[in-house]
Order: structure tokens, then sequence, then C-alpha cells
């Protein structure tokens, strides 16, 4: 017997289908010829009320975006008009069939109005249709913690495959909350298994919002497989409908949190809980390490913060998920810590994380990037950066975020886990990376979209990430080496990248649908080329990407690197050189990790390779030939 939730939803659809046959049956004599409302019930049933597509108002006319599996013989069609309405000439009566709307371009006609209408009907990948009890998306895309419950069906090829209510559906993500596309978090009321992927009450819509080949995360989630890195999510295509509207092609995985079909590492939210029975976790305050033990205002170097439990498990060893963060965004999560160099890190698990557990897990990270951001891979207690992470995850991660040219290597979306107590840090699982593949134009001032440069460990923004901490050590870049050769040597991209082709062909019908609803200013008749064009420029960076790095990766490979030499800030050669090639010498005032000088009295006079400036100075746009695996050139200050 369904919920009071579902069942309101429903009875809510029959009313609004009553009214809109009424007003069908009376036309309106005072205004003028117009359709108010039209929609195609694409899967019909009379044993149940029918989930409804809206046609979507475009620049050029309106579009019907229906799933696949719809068969126009014994779809329905809905609509409030002012007048007679017609398609191609063929006059249609509501509630019945929709025979007519057949895909293509059409044209409907209401009196002396007409209407320019294509329909589009997508193929291989379910169908989600998500109704929220308001009928309505507007609160919900008021602010990232607005919930409304909701009601879900989904289809696959036209069968009803899930028909159950949600506790909520609500927004998620940073940046891709500003929309227009928006991905949602939903979560039923009992763990559900989706399309085979394990039982589970949370689940997250990615809206891949600026990546229109809809494929970047299934490349990111399939190479991670193939590398062997730790809990890669799985995933499904579908096309989702939010109360009749289409919102386009969107990707339903499983939500980044602890449990044995996710991450299995301990779950400390559910000992935090169990210690602190009959107490509402998100009722206790915040404190931190601010004044009076107040949470800190900004990310503040070597702050932290934590919500006050008044117990702890006796076991706070683990399991973590953490995630690296901006600083702009961490102000606005509830539990982490910035290292002391910098580094602003949230504690996603447990979600309430209280202030022994935050400071446990402070420690061990302080002691782990304290040996890897120092020169030689010490920290003062004499231990080694590979003491402390795990470094096949670390190996990995980092070649599959070089491959990639992710914008947001080691900066966001980026997290590691920790077990327990003799657990290492673990870079795991990749998450999020839409904007990764070619997908972005640039970023710092750099062309990512341009295959043969350094990215990842290049990256500071503002202080350089773990990733590029750990190739300024010799034995990470031999053991990235060793890995890169062994991955072509075993051929581990063919097998993903076959995964991922195979998903692009599932997606022929529903990329293009979602290119002319979401790319402003799409031809409805090149939208199945465009698509197909921007799959084709994914596909020919990543090929492109792995015969790059396989120079940047070999035994003759050569780094350059540049030091502030007592000025502030970082300067990255992006260049993917070897050993005997010239290097061009950045100008670092246009770079905009521009360093500064230690001093207002100095000013920059060049780059030389001895940091007494003893040897021989460059200026930016002279040419160097690297002779040696690393360079360094440093900063020549001067007085003005």
């Amino acid at each position: 017997m369904k919920t009071n939730v579902l069942t309101g939803i429903k009875l809510c659809c029959v009313i609004i289908g009553a009214a809109l046959l009424y007003l069908l049956i009376l036309p309106d004599p005072v205004s003028g010829s117009e359709i108010r409302s039209f929609a195609v019930a694409p899967f019909c049933d009379s044993t149940r009320d029918d989930d409804l597509v809206f046609w979507h108002e475009g620049e050029d006319g309106h579009y019907l975006f229906l799933p696949a599996g719809t068969d126009p013989d014994t779809a329905k069609v809905y609509f409030s008009s002012s007048d007679t309405v017609a398609i191609d000439g063929t006059d249609l009566i509501p509630g019945q069939s929709a025979s007519a709307f057949t895909e293509g371009e059409h044209t409907l006609r209401c009196g002396d109005s007409v209407y320019p209408l294509k329909v589009c009907i997508s193929a291989n990948i379910p169908a989600m249709f998500i109704v929220t009890r308001s009928g309505s998306l507007d609160f919900i895309h008021e602010s990232k913690e607005n919930k409304e419950p909701a009601a879900v069906r989904i289809y696959e090829d036209g069968e009803l495959i899930l028909d159950k209510d949600l506790t909520f559906i609500k927004m998620r993500g940073n940046s891709s909350t500003i929309g227009p596309k928006i991905p949602y978090t939903i979560k039923f009321r009992k763990k559900t298994d989706l399309f085979g992927m394990g039982k589970a009450k949370k689940w997250t819509l990615l809206a891949n919002r600026l990546d229109y080949s809809l494929i970047h995360n299934d490349y990111a989630w399939e190479l991670a497989k193939a590398f062997g890195l730790h809990y890669s999510a799985d995933y499904r295509h579908v096309d989702l409908y939010i109360n009749g509207d289409y919102r386009g092609s969107f990707v339903v995985c499983e939500k980044v949190e602890p449990g044995p079909d996710r991450i299995d590492i301990p779950d400390l939210e559910k000992a935090n809980k169990r210690a602190n029975r009959g107490i509402d976790l998100d009722s206790l305050p915040p404190a931190g390490t601010g004044e009076n033990g107040s949470v800190p205002e900004d990310a503040e170097y070597g702050s932290a913060k934590w919500v006050d439990l008044p117990e702890e498990p006796e076991d706070i060893s683990g399991g973590y998920l953490l995630e690296f963060q901006l600083a702009s965004r961490y102000k606005e999560e509830a539990c982490g810590f910035v290292t002391k160099n910098g580094l602003p890190i949230v504690i996603r698990e447990p979600e309430h994380a209280g202030e022994k557990e935050t400071a446990y897990i402070r420690s061990f990270v302080e002691d782990a990037v304290g040996a890897l951001y120092s020169a030689d891979g010490y920290n003062t207690a004499g231990k080694y950066y590979t003491e402390y992470f795990d470094m096949d995850s670390f190996v990995n991660m980092y070649i599959l975020q070089e491959l990639s040219n992710n914008i947001d290597a080691g900066q966001t979306s980026f997290f590691m886990v920790k077990a327990g107590e003799n657990g290492k840090l673990v870079f795991s699982p990749v998450w999020d990376m839409d904007l990764a593949f070619g997908a972005i134009i640039d970023r710092f001032e750099v062309n990512t979209i341009t295959p043969d440069i350094w990215w990842a460990n290049s990256m500071s923004y503002p202080d350089p990430t773990v990733l590029t901490a750990a190739y300024r050590h010799d034995d990470f870049r031999e053991a990235v080496r060793t890995r890169w050769a062994q991955m072509l040597e075993e051929n581990v991209f063919t097998p993903a990248l076959e995964k991922v082709n195979a998903a692009s062909a599932e997606l022929e019908k529903s990329g293009p649908m979602n290119v002319l609803r979401w790319l402003t200013g799409a031809d409805p008749s090149g939208s199945k080329e465009r698509y197909a064009g921007i799959v084709s420029r994914s596909q020919e960076f990543l090929d492109n990407r792995i015969k790059a790095l396989t120079k940047g990766f070999s035994e003759n490979s050569a780094m350059l690197y540049y030091d502030a030499n007592g000025g502030s800030g970082e300067v990255y050669n992006r260049q993917i050189l070897q050993i005997g090639e010239p290097a061009v010498i950045i100008d670092y005032i246009q770079d905009p990790n521009k360093i500064e000088p230690p001093g207002e009295e100095l000013e920059f006079a060049g780059w030389n390779i001895m940091p007494d400036g003893s040897g021989e100075t460059y200026q930016p746009g002279d040419s160097l030939i690297l002779d040696s695996p690393t360079t360094i050139l440093y900063a020549v200050w001067a007085k003005k």
C-alpha cells in the first residue's frame, strides 16, 4: 500500500489531468487563440495515472523530449487551449492518441496561431520521472539546504521497473548549483537497489552541466577501475523528468559515503549515533579553534572545526572520508581543518565529527603533509611520507588526474580515506570530473584542452597541491614512470575506453536531446552531428594525452621548476620536455601564480641556475636546454 505522500502526489496529478480536460472541453472565448499547456503521456496504462512530458519552449519553437520506449500509437496527448488544436492538419483530441507525434518536425495550429514543434524520442537508456510534493522546483532551487518529499518512477524501454516514495530531493554540489542544469541528491525511505548497483537510501543525480559529451565521468570511473583505484562509483545514464519537465540527460550514481556496496571503511557516523542515542546530531552546536571555542570564520592556517558531541566512540581511528576543498567553499562546511601549510580539508565522514575525532585525523594528516611537502620527504619526527600514504593509490590517482587535465585536481572534489588504526591515507574515490578531459577552454590562463602540457603536477591555488608536492620527489616520479610503462604494456586503456565508447553510442539520442535542451543556440537540424563532434573531441583529446604523457613519463623526461628564492608564490613550467630539448623561460609577471619580491625595495631581475645568483641568468622568453632530469631556476632579486 502506498504512503500518503505518493498517494497525494498521484491524486494531485489526477486532479490536474481532469482540470486540463475540462478546459479543453470548454474553450475560452475571451482570450486569443493559444495553447496554454501541452503534454504527452508516453506510457499509458489504464490501471494508473500517467507520467506526463510537457513541451519545452525553445528559442526557435517548442520541443517534446520523449523518453525511450515511447510508442506514439499508444501514447496520449493532453492540452489546454482556447480553440481547436491540430498537428500537420489533423485535429487532436485531449486524452486520445498521440500517434501523429512521430520523431521530427511538425506544425501545431490553434486557430490562427502557429507553433513549430520538434519531437525528439530517446533510445537505449532508462527514463526517471520525479514528481515533487509541491509540483515545483522553486523551493528546492532556493538553497542547497532545502528538501522536499517526492515520488519517483523509472521506466526501461517503456516498462515500469520502479515506483517508490522519496523522503526528499535536494540540490547537490557547489558551483553546479548555480545552474541552469542542476544536480540533485535523492533519498528513499528504505534502502533501494537501482539498476543492480546495490541497496542504499541516498543516490546522486549528476548533471554533467558543462560536459555536453556526457561521458567525462564515464572516462574517470572506467579508467579508475582499470588502474585499480578503490571504490569507483557504479553509474547509469538516464533521461530525467521532474514534474513533467525534461531536465536533460543525467547520471544516476552511488553517493560518496561509507557502505558495504560503496566505500568500504568503518562507519564512524553510525558509531557517533550509537554513542549519543536519543540525540539529534543535527541539533548539536558547532565548535572550533576560534576564540572561546568558536568556529573560525575563514580557512585559517592550522585551524579546525567540529560538532560538539556529548560522547565520542572509544575507537576513533577510522574510517574517515576527507575532501580537499577550496578555501571559499570550506567556510560553508561543518567539520574539517586547515593544515599548517594551508590545505583546507573537509571531514565528509563522519558527518558529525567530534572534537577528539577531528584532532585525531588532523594530527595524522599534518604529519603526512609535513613529510610530503618537505624537501627530503621527511617530517620533524623523522618519518618518510610513504609511511602515511598508500602509494599505489597515490600514484594511480596522480596519473588519472594528470591524464585527464582535471581542473579540480588536488583542490576540490578530491578525496582520500583512512580506514583504521593501521590504515594509511588512500586516494579515492574519483569524483565529479565532468570538467576534465578537455572540457574547459582555460583556467589560470592555461588552455586545458591542449594535450601536451603538464597540469596536475603544477597546480597551485594558491598553494601547491599534494599532487604537485609528490611529483617533486624523485622516488614518486620514478614510481609514476614505472606504473605508466606497466599500464602501456598491459594495455589497461583500451578496455576502459571501449566501455565509454559503448556508453556514448547508447547516448546517440539522449545526447542530442540534452544539447537541444541546454546548449543555447543549438541547431535543431544539426544536434546529432554536434553531439557526435563533441564526443569525438573528447576521444581525440584522450588519445593525444596518452601520447603526450608517454613522452613525459619516459626515462628521458626532464622537469623544470622555478624557485621564488625568498619571495612568495610559485611559478610552474607547463612544457612536457625531455633531456636535450629547449625550455622557454616563463614570464612570471604574466603568470597567474606569479611570485612577489621578499621586500618592497627589491624587484625581479631574472632567473639563475644557482640560489646565490652566481650562475647564468635567464630572462623571460630565453631558451634553456635541459641537460638533467630536474632543473631548478632561482629568482634573482635586485634593489630597485
